[in-house]
């Protein structure tokens, strides 16, 4: 925006005094009007270096630091105006001790005197217009990047959310393209986090700014407790998100493990049901040949008497009720196979299932550990988003206090919230199983980036010790 034009009045010393200007006696020069024509030439120049510089600012952006450079270039200008008024009021008071003044002179003396120093007033309300002109140029240079900062903000937020939605439309976190964009998310995330950073980075520098207007130093203590605030909130949403990305994770191994033992146990089953109708078939058709057996037996039955091969006569046992014992002897034989078969099966069956039992187990555990960590880390962001609005609420806390907290404290909580993030990935990486180690399903990727931040450092540059948590 170029600025408007600046009207300004010709206002200088020179040029005769106001009031009465009798000069006496004709002919002679009115010592009142000459000592004030003394100024007059170094007046003039004040004056068009003043229009010089009206010139410039009428073309130059009334927010930027050019137009500001200018604006102050008047001020010495204007103190020297004032340096012209005094002295030549010292100069017209004089004039009482080394001129023989008429009453008319003295009247004019004295009316140019109050003009004088009303001139001076003048120049000093102009002084102090030109440093609220200065003051609201620096705030409105200041509010206009706020602005566009809101605006990347608002964009990289809606773009979170966009991601948000696709990834609900999903519905099963199994399909192809969902881990694509899980990731697509995080990065959004990510971003959007910088774009809030970048505006606290720059708040914070201009916290530095000397001059501000008190309502323009607490809006820029309000535009940074609430971005500070954004931001603790936008990196809880990170954490919270890469949390529940295990939880998801965890689910769809559950799921790929699920379907592999429900498998092999059908499997089983199918065979156990199998086998059962074999034993059945079987059993049908040996009494079908037993009692075809009997009938046999008893065409062939002699009775109990035996010739042997010289045509000896011959008693012996009943052969014929040996046979049948020893047949009925190998039939329970045979169903005692057949039970040592089944149970082996029941076993593989039984102990599928309670494989199947076991991952569920720790897929409950990992999940449960993971929502304690969520709630853990939820309580740390919404401990230290307390602390930063109770800190900034104190009476009489400085931007540059408000700066030294944030930069002592924000890593802090969120080094704390990412290593429970981290701890977490490595608990989960080391307890996989589910359907990699029952050799079916595919693997999901692990281990993300958790980093929101891209330096792990303290923002004062200083390291935090292991142990330390929350703020400080």
């Amino acid at each position: 925006m170029l600025a408007r034009a600046r009207s300004r009045a010709s206002d200088h010393p020179g040029g005769g005094g106001g009031g009465n200007t009798d000069t006496g006696t004709a002919g002679k020069i009115n010592p009142v009007t000459d000592t004030m024509d003394q100024f007059k030439a170094q007046a003039d120049q004040y004056q068009a270096q003043l229009d010089e510089i009206t010139a410039k600012l009428a073309l130059l952006d009334n927010t930027s630091q050019a137009y500001r450079d200018e604006l102050q270039k008047e001020i010495p200008i204007y103190q020297q105006q004032q340096d012209q008024y005094h002295q030549a009021n010292e100069a017209l008071r004089n004039l009482e001790a080394t001129h023989k003044l008429t009453k008319s002179q003295l009247d004019e003396l004295n009316i140019t005197l109050a003009q004088n120093s009303t001139h001076w007033e003048e120049l000093q309300k102009k002084i102090n217009d030109v440093n609220v002109e200065i003051q609201k140029s620096q705030w409105d240079e200041i509010n206009n990047h706020i602005k566009n900062f809101d605006t990347e903000i608002k964009n990289a937020k809606s773009n979170v959310d966009n991601l948000d939605k696709v990834l609900k439309d999903y519905g099963d976190t199994t399909l192809p393209g969902y881990n694509d964009v899980m990731q697509q998310s995080i990065a959004a995330n990510q971003n959007y986090i910088k774009t809030i950073q970048d505006k606290i980075s720059y708040l914070e520098q201009e916290a530095n700014q000397v001059g501000l207007t008190s309502e323009a130093y607490q809006n820029l203590k309000d535009q940074l407790v609430q971005t500070m605030t954004e931001e603790l909130e936008a990196q809880e949403t990170l954490q919270v998100t890469l949390l529940q990305n295990q939880i998801t994770q965890f689910d769809n191994e559950k799921k790929a493990s699920d379907d592999y033992y429900d498998n092999l146990i059908k499997q089983q089953e199918d065979a156990i049901k199998n086998f059962d109708q074999q034993i059945q078939a079987q059993s049908e058709l040996d009494a079908l040949n037993e009692k075809e057996q009997e009938l046999q037996n008893a065409m062939a039955d002699t009775r109990y008497t035996y010739i042997t091969a010289t045509g000896e006569q011959e008693y012996t046992y009943n052969r014929v009720k040996v046979a049948e014992l020893q047949q009925e002897y190998q039939k329970e034989l045979d169903t005692y196979n057949n039970n040592q078969i089944k149970d082996a099966m029941q076993q593989e069956l039984d102990n599928l299932q309670d494989n199947k039992n076991k991952e569920d187990q720790v897929y409950q555990d990992k999940v449960q550990s993971v929502q304690n960590e969520i709630s853990q880390v939820k309580a740390k962001y919404d401990l230290g988003i307390a602390n930063l609005q109770a800190f900034a609420n104190q009476e009489n806390v400085t931007l540059t206090q408000l700066v030294q907290y944030w930069n002592n404290t924000a890593n802090s909580i969120i080094a704390a919230a990412q290593r429970i993030a981290t701890a977490e990935a490595s608990i989960s990486a080391g307890g996989a199983g589910g359907a990699g180690a029952a050799g079916g399903g595919e693997d999901q990727p692990r281990g993300e980036d958790r980093s929101a931040r891209t330096d792990p450092a303290c923002r004062c540059g200083q390291a935090r010790s292991e142990g330390q948590e929350g703020f400080c």
